[in-house]
């Protein structure tokens, strides 16, 4: 995490570079709902189906919430992630998140699966893996 980086001793130039650097290691995903009927990348998506979106493209639809978060998590991972941030949203059942946690850890135990209540709209999960 580029914050964990973080040195108050350290130059503004130098927390930047560093923080540049730590960013490369992130791959970010968030989980919303179509507004609209439509297809992007040869996914059909229906309108109010969710999408998970990594690192700005869609990759993963569904009707489904939990299966897109779920989904969305599973392209996010690869064999070097050490970290899973969840951020949940104001929409966002609590139920649905320890369910996620609980699949991540059983899928991924050498993962570290971290989660914070964002009380954010719209976006019912933000993701991170590093």
């Amino acid at each position: 995490n580029a914050m964990l980086a973080f040195n108050p001793d350290m130059s503004l130039e130098e927390v930047k570079e560093m923080m540049t650097e730590e960013l490369q290691y992130v791959t970010s995903g968030q989980v919303t709902f179509a507004v609209r009927d439509t297809e992007i990348n040869g996914l059909e998506i229906k309108k109010d189906d969710f999408m998970g979106i990594i690192d700005g493209e869609i990759k993963v639809t569904n009707p489904d919430l939990e299966t897109t978060c779920l989904n969305t998590i599973k392209e996010m991972i690869t064999e070097d992630s050490e970290i899973v941030t969840l951020l949940y949203g104001e929409n966002c059942p609590v139920e649905l998140v320890d369910s996620l946690v609980k699949q991540v850890e059983t899928l991924y135990p050498e993962v570290e699966v971290e989660t914070h209540d964002g009380g954010q709209p719209v976006y019912p999960l933000l993701i991170s893996v590093e």
